[in-house]
């Protein structure tokens, strides 16, 4: 199994079921339901994320909010 670790953040429980149905064969999968949520995951883990898989559009902060200037 690759190490490789990715964080797929979307409100859409299907989404997110979809998604690691796809990846978890080679990837070790988190899941965050919100924004608010992956960055708790974040500030609270020692794991180190290679990729975030975020939803463009979800009711609190998307990707279009939480992107960097």
């Amino acid at each position: 199994m690759n190490s490789k670790k990715i964080l797929i953040i979307s409100d859409s429980v299907i989404d997110r079921m979809v998604i690691r149905e796809y990846l978890d064969q080679n990837y070790v999968i988190y899941e965050a339901s919100s924004g608010n949520d992956a960055l708790d995951f974040l500030h609270s883990s020692d794991e180190s994320i290679d990729l975030i898989l975020i939803d463009i559009s979800m009711p609190t902060m998307n990707a279009k909010i939480g992107r960097a200037s």
